[in-house]
């Protein structure tokens, strides 16, 4: 206690840590929860890291091929059916284009099972600028629901014009 154990995301020049959120990928699955960081850095430790890591006990540990070109400014992990089968998800937004090598046309990207994918249908669908905030919680007027809420610079949230903050269930 009292010092520094492990060392956090750094970048040569000057990187920084956004945003922290401990996400457990496997759900009731055998595997423990992880500290999950966010933000605009190429280093984790001295493994080489592209904006987002997890923290895995002994070491950190890029998830997948990371993001590209642009920060991680906020994480969210969210379990869309409560105590249901389905695995929780990983929710990553911010500025970034591109997650694990694959285009996404939206400012927030998925880590589901160890997998990215985009939000959505995958071809624009989903937020049209970048996310800042996401939060995940029962659903504003609807208890026993879940919804994620997402804010930033948003006009649209799919089809739908927003000023700034959307729910996307």
């Amino acid at each position: 206690g009292g010092g520094v154990h492990n060392p956090i995301p750094e970048k040569a020049d000057g990187g920084h840590v956004y945003a922290l959120i401990v996400h457990d990928d496997d759900g009731d699955g055998p595997l423990p929860p992880t500290l999950v960081v966010g933000g605009y850095f190429s280093i984790a430790g001295t493994a080489p890291s592209s904006h987002v890591v997890k923290w895995t006990g002994e070491s950190w540990e890029q998830l997948g091929e990371g993001t590209e070109h642009g920060a991680v400014a906020s994480l969210e992990s969210f379990d869309p059916d409560g105590d249901g089968p389905a695995l929780p998800v990983l929710y990553v937004g911010c500025g970034f284009s591109a997650a694990g090598g694959r285009d996404l046309f939206s400012p927030i990207a998925l880590w589901v099972a160890g997998a990215w994918s985009p939000i959505g249908d995958g071809r624009g669908a989903g937020f049209d600028d970048e996310i800042d905030v996401l939060l995940s919680t029962e659903t504003v007027g609807s208890p026993g629901s879940q919804a994620l809420y997402a804010g930033g610079r948003l006009n649209r949230a799919g089809l739908v014009i927003t000023a700034g903050v959307a729910e996307w269930d």
